[in-house]
């Protein structure tokens, strides 16, 4: 299967499968204000995801907003999909946790996740906290799917990553894969796992290797949002504002401009093999993270894409 054709079922899939929940009028919150150029392209994926749908955004929060959404009961609240639910990045999983605690009578979904726990006391407890409250959890591949169904009392769904449904057209600059230098975008955080082929190829290949570039540069949009953050009083009312409406389209192109301008991709991020996937490049590797969740992906949904392989 073609790239262009992958994206297509994959986007038809989350479609059909979510588009049921959205129901009425809703919140999104626990959206990216970080310099992840993956979560962003979530966030991207969710917000085009959503124009299709004949219903209106309340408003839009993250876990570093300087005020908390106004809930009613009865509210549908949708928490941004992606790889942090469970044990591993604390601090998104735990402001779900806060919301729903402190609004307990309004009606939950989780956009596609990974699951993922480190400890079973943590699964546990996690499980019988869900289990309280009117809340749908999306999967994004079938180990995480496996897991809710055998753990959690929640009505568990399976789609794909939300980053499928961007529309990828808007944010290109090259229409043409002409780029020639390979990359090899190599994560530096506690998802990293060694291997000897990821090893070999670095050796072997005269390749650029980086991790995405906001992460490892510091760039006028970083000191803008830098100088907001250190004056709240005065421009705290700025930032939702900076943080939608510029951040997250910097953090898009900076993302579309680093595989842009490179040939093949190797990779060990999920959401740089995705965006390949939908810029059209024609050889894609993807090297697993530390605990499966690459692997468990392209499983569910990318083995009969002829330009992607796998490496353990």
């Amino acid at each position: 299967m073609e790239n262009a054709d992958t994206v297509k079922r994959l986007s038809d899939t989350i479609r059909s499968v979510i588009t049921p929940y959205v129901t009425s009028d809703y919140w999104l919150l626990e959206v990216p204000y970080y310099n992840n150029v993956g979560d962003t392209l979530i966030w991207q994926g969710e917000l085009d995801f959503l124009s299709a749908i004949p219903h209106k955004c309340k408003g839009a929060f993250s876990f570093w907003s300087k005020k908390a959404p106004a809930l009613s009961a009865g509210d549908l609240v949708l928490f941004q999909g992606g790889g942090n639910f469970g044990d591993l990045w604390k601090e998104p999983h735990e402001y779900r946790k806060r919301i729903m605690e402190q609004n307990p009578k309004c009606r939950y979904l989780v956009f596609s996740q990974t699951i993922y726990y480190r400890d079973k006391e943590n699964l546990a407890k996690d499980a019988e906290f869900f289990g309280r409250y009117d809340c749908t959890i999306c999967a994004r591949d079938n180990v995480s799917y496996r897991l809710l169904k055998d753990n959690f009392k929640n009505n568990a769904i399976l789609a794909p990553d939300m980053a499928f449904c961007m529309d990828i057209d808007r944010w290109r600059e090259c229409k043409s894969n002409t780029a020639s230098k390979p990359i090899i975008l190599k994560r530096d955080d506690m998802e990293f796992r060694s291997t000897c082929q990821l090893e070999k190829i670095m050796s072997s290949f005269d390749a650029d290797v980086a991790d995405w570039l906001p992460l490892t540069t510091r760039s006028l949009e970083d000191r803008v949002k830098s100088i907001i953050l250190r004056n709240p009083r005065t421009l705290g009312w700025l930032f939702d504002w900076y943080m939608q409406s510029f951040y997250r389209c910097y953090l898009i192109r900076s993302g579309v401009r680093q595989l842009e301008s490179h040939g093949d991709v190797f990779t060990t991020r999920l959401h740089a093999c995705i965006l390949s996937i939908m810029l059209g490049k024609k050889h894609i590797v993807l090297f697993d993270n530390a605990y499966g969740k690459n692997r468990s992906f392209y499983d569910t949904w990318l083995t009969d894409c002829r330009n992607v392989e796998i490496m353990n």
